[in-house]
Protein backbone atom coordinates (compact mmCIF):
# COMPACT_ATOMS: atom_id res chain seq x y z
CA UNK A 1 0.00 0.00 0.00
CA UNK A 2 0.92 3.47 -0.60
CA UNK A 3 1.83 5.86 2.34
CA UNK A 4 -1.12 7.72 0.93
CA UNK A 5 -3.22 5.10 1.25
CA UNK A 6 -2.26 4.12 4.83
CA UNK A 7 -2.35 7.46 6.43
CA UNK A 8 -5.91 7.66 4.79
CA UNK A 9 -7.00 4.59 6.76
CA UNK A 10 -5.44 5.25 9.73
CA UNK A 11 -7.32 8.87 9.59
CA UNK A 12 -10.71 7.01 8.88
CA UNK A 13 -9.97 4.47 11.58
CA UNK A 14 -8.89 7.32 14.41
CA UNK A 15 -12.47 9.20 12.97
CA UNK A 16 -14.04 5.80 13.89
CA UNK A 17 -12.71 5.71 17.43
CA UNK A 18 -13.44 9.10 18.06
CA UNK A 19 -17.02 8.46 16.63
CA UNK A 20 -17.57 5.06 19.18
CA UNK A 21 -15.53 6.94 22.48
CA UNK A 22 -18.66 10.07 21.26
CA UNK A 23 -21.44 7.39 20.94
CA UNK A 24 -20.42 5.64 24.24
CA UNK A 25 -20.16 8.55 26.27
CA UNK A 26 -23.80 9.56 24.97
CA UNK A 27 -24.65 6.10 25.43
CA UNK A 28 -23.67 6.12 29.02
CA UNK A 29 -25.28 9.35 30.10
CA UNK A 30 -28.43 8.01 28.54
CA UNK A 31 -28.24 5.45 30.56
CA UNK A 32 -27.40 7.11 33.73
CA UNK A 33 -30.67 9.26 32.73
CA UNK A 34 -32.64 6.30 32.53
CA UNK A 35 -31.56 4.56 35.42
CA UNK A 36 -32.45 8.28 37.62
CA UNK A 37 -35.84 8.64 36.17
CA UNK A 38 -36.60 4.68 37.01
CA UNK A 39 -35.60 5.12 40.55
CA UNK A 40 -37.71 7.98 40.52
CA UNK A 41 -40.67 7.01 39.46
CA UNK A 42 -40.20 3.86 41.72
CA UNK A 43 -39.95 6.55 44.39
CA UNK A 44 -43.14 8.43 43.58
CA UNK A 45 -45.02 4.67 43.04
CA UNK A 46 -44.36 3.86 46.56
CA UNK A 47 -45.35 7.57 47.53
CA UNK A 48 -48.90 6.82 45.39
CA UNK A 49 -49.23 3.46 46.54
CA UNK A 50 -48.48 4.06 50.48
CA UNK A 51 -51.51 7.35 49.81
CA UNK A 52 -53.77 4.68 47.54
CA UNK A 53 -53.32 2.35 51.00
CA UNK A 54 -54.34 5.14 53.32
CA UNK A 55 -57.34 6.10 51.60
CA UNK A 56 -58.39 2.14 51.25
CA UNK A 57 -58.10 2.12 54.87
CA UNK A 58 -59.97 5.21 55.30
CA UNK A 59 -62.81 3.54 52.94
CA UNK A 60 -62.76 0.85 54.43
CA UNK A 61 -63.16 2.27 57.80
CA UNK A 62 -66.52 4.11 56.78
CA UNK A 63 -67.67 1.27 54.75
CA UNK A 64 -67.19 -1.29 57.85
CA UNK A 65 -68.80 1.51 60.71
CA UNK A 66 -71.20 2.84 58.75
CA UNK A 67 -74.88 2.19 60.57
CA UNK A 68 -77.02 2.13 57.26
CA UNK A 69 -77.27 -0.39 55.11
CA UNK A 70 -74.12 0.21 52.35
CA UNK A 71 -74.01 -2.26 48.99
CA UNK A 72 -71.42 -2.10 46.49
CA UNK A 73 -72.50 -3.43 43.26
CA UNK A 74 -71.39 -3.61 39.41
CA UNK A 75 -73.29 -2.50 36.68
CA UNK A 76 -75.16 -6.16 36.38
CA UNK A 77 -76.58 -5.90 40.36
CA UNK A 78 -74.04 -7.94 41.06
CA UNK A 79 -73.08 -7.58 44.76
CA UNK A 80 -69.50 -6.57 45.31
CA UNK A 81 -69.35 -5.49 48.91
CA UNK A 82 -71.98 -4.97 51.63
CA UNK A 83 -71.69 -3.32 55.15
CA UNK A 84 -72.82 -6.08 58.45
CA UNK A 85 -75.68 -3.14 58.23
CA UNK A 86 -76.95 -4.37 54.73
CA UNK A 87 -76.04 -8.00 55.40
CA UNK A 88 -78.56 -7.83 58.59
CA UNK A 89 -81.34 -5.78 56.66
CA UNK A 90 -81.15 -8.09 53.40
CA UNK A 91 -80.87 -11.11 55.17
CA UNK A 92 -77.71 -12.16 52.70
CA UNK A 93 -74.40 -12.55 52.70
CA UNK A 94 -72.41 -11.86 50.07
CA UNK A 95 -69.19 -14.20 50.74
CA UNK A 96 -71.40 -16.90 50.82
CA UNK A 97 -73.69 -17.10 48.38
CA UNK A 98 -73.64 -14.85 44.87
CA UNK A 99 -76.28 -12.07 45.38
CA UNK A 100 -77.72 -10.58 42.04
CA UNK A 101 -79.89 -7.31 43.54
CA UNK A 102 -82.54 -7.25 40.11
CA UNK A 103 -83.29 -10.81 41.75
CA UNK A 104 -84.53 -9.20 45.59
CA UNK A 105 -86.61 -6.49 43.81
CA UNK A 106 -90.58 -6.97 42.51
CA UNK A 107 -90.53 -7.46 38.73
CA UNK A 108 -93.12 -4.54 38.43
CA UNK A 109 -90.67 -1.84 40.39
CA UNK A 110 -87.35 -3.45 38.85
CA UNK A 111 -87.41 -0.27 36.06
CA UNK A 112 -87.76 2.00 38.35
CA UNK A 113 -84.93 0.75 40.78
CA UNK A 114 -82.88 0.33 37.70
CA UNK A 115 -83.24 4.33 37.15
Amino acid sequence: MESKEITLLKKALERQKKARIQAEKILEAKSHELYNTVHHLKQENSKLQHLLDEKISELDGAFINIVDPYVVMDLKANVINMNNSAKDFLGYDHTKNKINLSKLVHPNDLEYTIK
